[in-house]
């Protein structure tokens, strides 16, 4: 099986257990979709290096919240709030991006849960950051730590 077979295989998973739509890379090795109607995703094969880099956008940040960017910061140390990926920000478009690289090939008939378990705890992890990126006064006050880890993976 080449490393592109093995990552459709993974995206094929993927659209089984989120319930939507066939998901297939496009000429540019990329997919996109959309999450929760405000966040996005886009996973991009290498076959150069037999990987897949995913990233989860939850939103822009303001960059003259500097107790959010410190979080952020704070956040993306030993990959704590960032389900096992690292958070960047965009410098052209301010969004903010936790992104994972999965080495390939990865056994998907023998563990076909392993890559959604995963997404899922990055979707986790995007959606409490988007939480504390929303205007005040439009999500609920998020101070600190989360207190519910279900949706994360700490390494």
């Amino acid at each position: 099986m080449t490393i592109r077979e093995n990552a459709q295989q993974i995206l094929d998973g993927l659209a089984e257990t989120l319930q939507c739509g066939p998901l297939a890379f496009d000429d540019a090795n990329k997919v996109d979709f959309g999450i929760d109607e405000d966040m996005g995703a886009i996973i991009y094969l290498s076959e150069d290096t037999s990987s897949l880099v995913v990233s989860i956008i939850p939103g822009r940040v303001d960059p003259d919240d500097t107790g959010l960017l410190y979080d952020i910061l704070c956040g993306n140390y030993m990959w704590g709030f960032s389900a096992g990926g690292n958070m960047g920000i965009d410098r052209e478009t301010g969004l903010l991006s936790i992104h994972r690289l999965i080495e390939l090939p990865v056994d998907v008939a023998g563990d076909p849960m392993a890559f959604p378990e995963l997404f899922a705890a990055m979707v986790g992890a995007a959606r409490y950051w988007r939480a504390r990126l929303a205007p005040e006064g439009t999500a609920p006050a998020a101070s600190g730590a989360p207190t519910d880890f279900s949706g994360m993976i700490r390494i």
